[in-house]
């Protein structure tokens, strides 16, 4: 199912299909996902859409506006907005922090 979820983060997907990846029960795959990584099925896709987005925004030029859609977000504003609230920063502040970092060092 991580594996699932890693190849697809970029399309909508939801708790029937990541189940239906390893040919169990929408039950059985929640189940299965706070026994192991301690998170529902969502927010692991959703922490990994966010570690993606992350790594694009350090290493290219890319808009905020498409490193979202890539990373499968269905809006900017959505995506600044989860940004915030989970890493307690904009996605534009991490970028500018992100190069002073690499320029500095």
């Amino acid at each position: 199912m991580l594996a699932y979820i890693q190849a697809n983060y970029a399309e909508h997907m939801s708790l029937s299909d990541i189940a239906a990846s390893a040919a169990i029960s929408t039950r059985e795959c929640t189940r299965c996902f706070k026994n192991t990584i301690h998170k529902t099925p969502f927010e692991y896709l959703m922490d990994y859409r966010l570690d993606m987005a992350e790594k694009m925004l350090k290493n290219t030029e890319e808009p905020i506006l498409d490193i979202a859609m890539k990373c499968g977000f269905s809006n900017g504003a959505y995506f600044g907005k989860i940004f915030k609230e989970q890493r307690g920063i904009t996605p534009g502040a991490f970028r500018k922090r992100s190069q002073k970092a690499r320029n500095s060092g």
